[in-house]
């Protein structure tokens, strides 16, 4: 699915992250779940604390594990983005904490590399930032390429089998396009598949309008007023979902200062 944003309240005893060179967050490191607490077979964590006056939208997040064989591997999918993992809630506020896990055999560290703030105001690696950048910038086009799609279907000009191999045949050519960077690429990629499993599912994408008066009608209701079928109503509600999100983007594309 398009989002994965897991939270928790913790009382640990976190320790500054030197490395990464931000002054807005505290984390624990690389730790182990306590043995008392739900977990995955060579689960890590890393706490992360906000201690800024400002809420955090993106971080990205490495771990650099030694498997029992001696093999050196980095894994960033403890990374979160809430403008490319679209949802709902609000991602670090102040004060307010973010678990960060991987799975991964072997001994881990990890560190926070970059954090992006809801003032636009970044930290840490310039190139874990412009990565988070790139990711959103093959989001936001990818989403251009999304809702015509989803349009027809709505429309009943295309139906939802044949938009699903469309965008399959996109996501194979654009990862041998190598006028792309790799940021860009994972970006559309987060879009195309994410549009092929709610079109597979029928599923809801959750969004910020959900909570306001503003929210996309129910699926099943626009089935009835309109007349139509599921697969239409859903793509008519997932094609305004998806105009939310890259609403949500746009002028957030591009690193501070390239504007």
């Amino acid at each position: 699915m398009i989002m994965r944003v897991l939270t928790l309240t913790v009382m640990l005893q976190l320790t500054v992250c030197l490395g990464a060179q931000v002054t807005g967050i505290k984390e624990t490191g690389a730790i182990r779940p306590a043995a008392d607490e739900q977990q995955m077979e060579g689960e890590w964590r890393n706490v992360i604390k906000n201690v800024s006056g400002r809420e955090i939208v993106a971080l990205h997040v490495t771990f650099s594990c030694t498997t029992e064989d001696g093999r050196g591997l980095s894994d960033e999918n403890g990374s979160v983005d809430k403008l490319l993992q679209f949802e709902t809630d609000r991602l670090i506020p102040p004060g307010g904490s973010y678990l960060s896990k991987v799975i991964e055999p072997g001994d881990c560290t990890s560190r926070t590399d970059a954090v992006v703030y809801a003032n636009g105001e970044v930290e840490g690696d310039t190139d874990k930032i412009d990565l988070i950048f790139q990711r959103r910038s093959g989001a936001y086009k990818a989403l251009s390429v999304v809702i015509p799609l989803l349009d027809e279907i709505a429309s009943g000009q295309s139906k939802a089998s044949d938009i699903i191999a469309t965008l399959r045949e996109r996501i194979q050519a654009r990862s041998n396009d190598r006028s792309l960077s790799f940021g860009e690429i994972t970006g559309e990629g987060v879009v195309f598949a994410g549009a092929i499993s709610l079109l597979q599912n029928h599923a809801w994408l959750r969004t910020p309008s959900d909570n306001t008066a503003n929210r996309q009608p129910r699926i099943e209701a626009l089935m009835k007023t309109r007349g139509i079928s599921l697969e239409q109503a859903h793509a008519f509600v997932t094609a305004n979902k998806f105009r939310e999100w890259q609403l949500a983007l746009k002028n957030h594309t591009t690193p501070p200062g390239e504007n």
